[in-house]
């Protein structure tokens, strides 16, 4: 994630896709003193590399020392010094990653997203989902579905606003380590349960092999919504785009858990398939639009005792 270091305080701004420095309050990177203009300059992702461009200040916009004219566009590169209206407002760029997904608060430090998955207003306490959808593009999923969600906008979460900003394009879940790429079609989930029903472990079949899932409470409500999947699938006259689904308060009572939680464990889940490699890993649940009804996204699935 790209960050503007300021020299004097040592404090960092994470960028976002286009930033707009100024003194005017609605700038991303607000400075409010004199010798910087209203709107002063603009730093832009251009898909590969950062650019910064005076936006007709009037005290300039330096590259390591140099005056950028008007509209003049300039590379920034980690340890660059860019200098806005003087002296005193000198910062550097301390990271030339590309944007990310993240929510920025009315106030305090931005929350930025995990494996590509943004929970709001916390991964322990997750009211809203923000991800990329493989059909819909960028999406903000809630108890009540999920819809399209544009660039900076304001959403509310935990009493709170926020300011979402999306990367220029999908983020990826995989890095530069080349882990494989895996579709949750091409998977089988076979989960054992333990006879008292306290211990589950799955194990994921994929073309590359055979893992395992490392063990967490969240598993539990992925055996649920196997189960009820399983159970649709052996009505030989239910056709299959109806197998599965589950309303929520009847999954909160299964499972004893509140509808908080249930929100923090599908968070879990699809950063646990995240992890693993899985380009769509929000599919591993599924809402079903205008309803509470959730199933898992995985269709060859086996279910035993241990």
């Amino acid at each position: 994630m790209a960050q503007l270091k300021h020299h004097a305080s040592g404090l960092q701004h994470y960028l976002t896709p286009r930033h707009i420095i100024g003194r005017a309050a609605s700038c991303h990177l607000c400075i409010a003193e004199p010798n910087v203009s209203g709107v002063h300059a603009e730093i832009v992702w251009n898909g590969s590399g950062w650019q910064v461009q005076d936006l007709g200040s009037r005290n300039g916009t330096f590259v390591d020392g140099r005056r950028l004219s008007v509209g003049e566009q300039a590379s920034l590169i980690v340890g660059a010094t860019l200098t806005l209206g003087g002296p005193t407002h000198r910062y550097s760029l301390a990271s030339d990653a590309p944007p990310r997904l993240m929510a920025i608060p009315d106030r305090g430090a931005p929350i930025l997203a995990e494996d590509g998955l943004l929970c709001l207003p916390s991964s322990d306490a997750c009211e809203l989902s923000v991800f990329h959808d493989h059909d819909d593009g960028w999406v903000i999923e809630s108890d009540q579905g999920k819809r399209a969600i544009e660039e900076q906008e304001i959403v509310t979460a935990g009493g709170r606003s926020w300011r979402v900003s999306l990367p220029a394009s999908a983020v990826q879940t995989h890095d530069a380590e080349c882990r494989p790429t895996l579709e949750l079609d091409d998977i089988r989930l076979e989960f054992a349960v333990s006879r008292d029903g306290e211990h589950v472990t799955v194990r994921q079949l994929h073309p590359s092999g055979v893992t395992e899932l490392e063990y967490r409470s969240h598993l539990f409500l992925l055996v649920e919504l196997a189960r009820c999947r399983l159970d649709d699938a052996a009505q030989p006259h239910l056709p299959e785009g109806e197998h599965g689904w589950v309303h929520r308060d009847d999954l909160l009572q299964r499972l004893d858990i509140d509808y908080s939680m249930l929100n923090v464990w599908i968070f879990r889940l699809r950063k646990q398939f995240a992890e693993r490699g899985f380009q769509r890993a929000a599919g591993i649940i599924q809402r079903r639009p205008g309803s509470q009804q959730l199933r898992i996204g995985v269709r060859q699935l086996r279910v035993d005792r241990a």
